[in-house]
């Protein structure tokens, strides 16, 4: 094709191209213009008024205190509340992993919440239990431990806790690491068990139905389920209070003591 033509060519698909380019550009600028005023005419609204906070997905934190916190905001525009200001009050809730923040026109916000895993209670004193995630982050204070089903952590003489705070004790990262192995292989015996707690002898347990201890010890934790979970399957233990499960042979070393 000589370049003359090309030229032609050229010329003829630009002039085919350009309109629909107008026609995009306008739609743009026609779009945005249209969405912020919009937007401006529900700022202005009456009827966009905070009425209704509502609160899903909230299974361990205090839902009522966050909707509490949320309703300062009664009467103004939902519009105008700033998630910024949503996600700062949030912020004392360290239960709350991650949030989403609705408007549901005219008068609703809508908080879809999603929660941090707990995995324990640690008791501090005799009416104080702080739920906890698997890092040892602290995510609520709770004064019944019997509110959810989870296991107890005692007798690490931890004071001055803080929500959201993380606890620093190796003790605390042992029982973890055991209660981990526990959920992931053996989810039904994790069920049963009532409190962990570390002991000179180490990591130390208790279940509910009998309250028979089992001692795990201090290292060896995968092995040492794994015979607890035997122990406690196979073996009629009713009659005994102890078992030491910190011996190598399941079937000829393992220590019951009455």
């Amino acid at each position: 094709m000589s370049n003359r033509r090309k030229t032609k060519y050229n010329r003829r698909k630009r002039a085919k191209i350009l309109p629909w380019f107008f026609i995009l550009l306008f739609f743009v600028i026609s779009s945005f213009s249209l969405a912020h005023a919009l937007k401006y005419g529900l700022l202005k609204l009456e009827i966009a008024k905070l009425d209704n906070v509502e609160v899903a997905g909230a299974d361990y934190i205090n839902a009522n205190r966050l909707k509490f916190e949320l309703e300062t905001y009664l009467g103004e525009n939902i519009f105008a509340i700033q998630d910024a200001e949503i996600k700062e009050i949030a912020q004392n809730f360290p239960g709350i992993n991650s949030l989403n923040i609705q408007r549901i026109f005219p008068d609703k916000i809508r908080l879809v919440i999603d929660e941090c895993k707990p995995i324990a209670y640690v008791k501090e004193s005799a009416n104080r239990y702080l739920l906890i995630d698997e890092n040892g982050k602290i995510l609520e204070e709770k004064n019944n431990p019997e509110e959810f089903s989870f296991p107890v952590i005692t007798k690490l003489n931890l004071q001055n806790l803080t929500l959201g705070a993380k606890i620093e004790n190796s003790s605390l990262n042992q029982i973890i690491e055991v209660y981990k192995i526990i959920e992931t292989e053996y989810p039904d015996l994790l069920r049963d068990i009532q409190e962990f707690y570390y002991s000179e002898n180490g990591v130390a347990l208790t279940e509910m139905k009998r309250g028979i201890k089992f001692i795990v010890g201090k290292d060896s934790f995968q092995s040492r389920v794994e015979k607890l979970n035997f122990a406690y399957s196979n073996f009629s233990i009713n009659s005994f209070s102890e078992i030491d499960l910190r011996f190598s042979d399941l079937k000829n070393e393992l220590i019951i003591l009455r």
